[in-house]
């Protein structure tokens, strides 16, 4: 709540809810680089995004989604999504490519979309559910010998570049932990595990769920995520030629 307290109008735009991210990306020497690391700093730094080092987890994944061509999707496996600057980079990136997250259902991530959308308004929560497809695993209750099972992996798969590592989108992984990610070409089969994951999960849209994210009003992508099969097949028709 802090972060969206200390938000000026000046803040607010040029593609972005957050205007600080318009750069954000720049900064990591991708792909002459490929590991990325930080470590606890001050807490006050959630508030201010732009203090973020330049060889930042982050700041990397920025990068790899900025890049990712226009008209193709952005695979996203996320344990936790809490921190308004990972929201705000994946809306962004969802204008002009599909993005589709699978997200663990928690909590701490529910009420951190809620208060996204309570801090932009009604234009932030239509423009979330119109820009980013979120599914929910492990709503069936499946079971594993300890607990139950955890959609744990943390990982960014664009046609270019998959990222892998400890980074959770978090607001505490940003300043408060130590993480790591590294950077490797996308191969065939990263895209093929999610897909098979994304396909087999195809009535857990988050808005089912997280009815206070709902928006009545739907875009032309909302309206066409009703073929999913039809999308994951055109990408991957488009890849063999």
């Amino acid at each position: 709540k802090r972060y969206y307290e200390l938000l000026t109008l000046d803040d607010i735009g040029r593609g972005f809810f957050h205007r600080a991210l318009e750069t954000f990306h720049i900064g990591p020497n991708i792909p002459t680089d490929r590991d990325f690391y930080t470590s606890p700093r001050t807490l006050d730094e959630i508030m201010s995004p732009e203090r973020t080092p330049l060889d930042h987890p982050l700041r990397a994944i920025a990068w790899v989604l900025n890049d990712a061509p226009a008209n193709t999707i952005i695979r996203v496996f996320c344990y936790r999504l809490t921190d308004p600057v990972a929201i705000d980079l994946l809306i962004h990136a969802g204008a002009t490519k599909t993005v589709h997250v699978i997200l663990h259902d928690n909590t701490k991530t529910r009420i951190a979309l809620k208060e996204f959308v309570d801090m932009y308004g009604a234009i932030s929560k239509k423009t979330l559910l119109e820009n980013v497809d979120f599914r929910l695993a492990n709503l069936t209750g499946t079971t594993c010998a300890s607990r139950n099972a955890q959609m744990h992996d943390k990982c960014v798969i664009t046609d270019n570049y998959t990222t892998f590592g400890s980074y959770n989108l978090s607001a505490f992984a940003r300043v408060g932990n130590w993480e790591s990610i590294t950077v490797v070409d996308t191969r065939q089969v990263h895209k093929d595990r999610f897909d098979a994951i994304w396909l087999s999960i195809p009535r857990r849209q988050i808005e089912k769920y997280y009815r206070e994210l709902d928006s009545p009003t739907k875009g032309p992508k909302r309206r066409r995520r009703d073929d999913d099969l039809a999308l994951v097949k055109s990408d991957a028709k488009r890849q063999a030629t």
